[in-house]
Parts: structure tokens; sequence; C-alpha cells
């Protein structure tokens, strides 16, 4: 399987600039014959939208944003993950999720929520988003990709940081026999970070 990261630049909120670089990245992916094209952590409206999730009108301009992407794959074999935002159909606390979407065919096949939702340092996701309960297993093409977002993959009492959740959404996609595991992120890079 051929898969591409599209790592792109985006001003929060500009949505025809956002849809036009993944419009382009995605006409890339067409001509390298791409099978899966990754974008970022809630690259649907730029990191981080923070109060802007506040206003109705911004999450409509996401879901038509998301509807957007998935038309281009209508006609094409190059299938998509896609950060961006899902209602919550039943909230405990919060209306809406940090999601990543595999969009294929004009379809979202399958939504993967963020469960461990940061709340330190720079992070207040918490404010905004409801965890996800479930860690997401999703077959395309053959192959069964454990997706997953960001912090969800930092919760590993052997490596980056010390556990400091009482979960770990990796373990869950690993245990239900992913051959791949796939994590989008919008965390800042820094020097260094690739060996950390």
């Amino acid at each position: 399987m051929k898969i591409a990261i599209a790592q792109l630049n985006y001003t929060v909120g500009d949505f025809p600039e956002i849809l036009a670089k993944k419009r382009e990245a995605f006409e890339r992916a067409q001509i390298e014959k791409v099978d899966l094209l990754v974008f970022c952590e809630l690259s649907i409206c730029g990191y981080p939208p923070k109060d802007l999730l506040e206003r109705p009108q911004f999450l409509i301009d996401i879901e038509k944003s998301v509807n957007e992407v998935a038309s281009w794959t209508k006609k094409s074999d190059v299938g998509i993950i896609l950060g961006a935002i899902t209602n919550n159909a039943e909230p405990k606390y919060k209306k809406i999720y940090d999601s990543a979407l595999l969009i294929c065919q004009g379809e979202i096949a399958a939504i993967a929520n963020k469960n461990l939702l940061c709340t330190y340092d720079i992070y207040d996701e918490s404010r905004y988003f409801e965890a996800g309960a479930s860690a997401l297993v999703a077959e395309y093409k053959n192959i069964r990709f454990g997706v997953s977002i960001c912090e969800d993959i930092w919760n590993d009492v052997l490596g980056y940081v010390n556990a400091i959740y009482p979960t770990n959404p990796i373990a869950k996609q690993v245990e239900a026999g992913c051959d791949a595991i796939l994590n989008i992120s919008a965390s800042p890079w820094f020097i260094g970070k690739d060996r950390r």
C-alpha cells in the first residue's frame, strides 16, 4: 500500500485556503497512484481552532468542507484520512469530537474519536471536546489500521512520558489485531523531537 502524508500549513478558519491546499494534495496523490492520503489532526479547519468551535457557522463550514473532500473520492481509488470535527449524537459533556475520518468512494467509512484529551501546557481540549470511548480498527484495502489521534499514542509507560491516563487506546488496537498503527497529530514540532 502506498501512503502519502500531506503535512500542510493552514490558516485556522480559512476554509477556501484549506480546501485548495487539500485539493492540490489530493490531485497529486491521484497522479502518484497513492492508496491512502493522510492529513493531520483537525486539518479540516486548522489547528488549534479554540473558541471558533463555539460559533455555529464555524461548525457548519466544517461539515460543508468534509462533504467537499468526500466528494473528491467518489470516482477515485485514493482514500483519505482526514482530521475533522464530528457531532456527538449523545453528549455526556460536550457536543463535538476531535475525529479522524476514513473517507473512500465518496463516503465516510469509519470515524475514530480522540480518546485522550490534553489538558496541560498549552492544551485545553476537554473544554471543547467529548472524549472518545473506543479505539478504532478500520480495514482499508485489506489492511487493518488502528487509527488514533495525537495524545492517544502517548500513554505508554515504556515510551515518551509516564502514563497519565487510565486507558491505552493503542494497546486496545493491537489487541484487536491491527496490521498497522496510523496516528494523526497536529502537535508542534521542535528540533530533537524525532530523537525523543
